[in-house]
């Protein structure tokens, strides 16, 4: 009964802001991108016209490239998503585990450009 009642939610929202309810996102999708990751690699990345983002791992590449058009105001032309794994650091005898990393690189049409602050 529960999924009923998230459907009958999805297509009012959709009507109250006058859009089919299939085309309404999932999730948040801006929520999950944490932000753009600026590192030495990254800005090597940036003379070719890719940006590289930290992002949720539960995203889709659908999802990345609406909600970075939406925030950035750009036009995307591939998006590639890498997945690190969880990795053990040890701090003397404690081991202790590194959060897992989503990162998606973004390219984007060419004349176009993300100021990223650098």
């Amino acid at each position: 009964m529960a999924l009923f009642k998230k459907r009958l939610v999805k297509q009012k929202i959709a009507k109250k802001v006058g859009i089919q309810p299939e085309t309404l996102p999932a999730k948040n999708s801006s929520l999950l991108i944490k932000g753009i990751r600026i590192t030495e690699k990254a800005t090597a990345l940036q003379g070719q016209n890719q940006y590289v983002f930290e992002i949720d791992g539960r995203i889709t590449k659908p999802e990345i490239r609406k909600a970075i058009e939406k925030m950035y105001k750009v036009n995307i032309t591939r998006v590639n998503t890498i997945n690190s794994p969880s990795k053990p650091k040890h701090y003397g005898r404690h081991i202790y585990a590194l959060p897992v990393l989503s990162k998606a690189i973004v390219t984007l049409k060419v004349g176009q450009k993300i100021d990223t602050g650098i």
